[in-house]
């Protein structure tokens, strides 16, 4: 479906499943994925590319401006979840986070907004 709706640009596949996500990387490898996790991974960035993830989803609090450095540095974004606070927004984007995954994207949209970034 993807595909079919010419999306491949604008959509994450993302699950807990990390052997779904290898399999839709082998059937899809144009579409990207992430990796969602919640609990402290041992070098995350190298099992991300172990399993050509595009993206590292972890829960917020394993989060730190070091590891999204470490990350960034090897072509991988991450992208916090779930993250509804603005301040905590601010703080993620602060420390280098390429996304955030929220339940209200409008609150999102206005911190990216006072930032001058262009929400997608």
């Amino acid at each position: 479906m993807v595909r079919a709706y010419q999306m491949t640009d604008r959509v994450i596949l993302s699950s807990f499943n990390h052997y779904s996500l290898v399999l839709c990387k082998q059937l899809a490898p144009e579409i990207r994925t992430g990796l969602l996790y919640i609990e402290g991974l041992y070098r995350p960035w190298d099992y991300a590319a172990a399993v050509q993830a595009d993206a590292l989803h972890a829960y917020k609090y394993a989060v730190t401006p070091e590891w999204i450095a470490e990350a960034s540095a090897r072509g991988i974004g991450y992208h916090p979840f779930t993250v509804n606070d603005a301040d905590e927004m601010e703080q993620l984007l602060d420390a280098g986070a390429a996304g955030i995954i929220t339940d209200f994207p409008d609150r999102l949209a206005e911190v990216l907004t006072r930032r001058g970034v262009q929400a997608e």
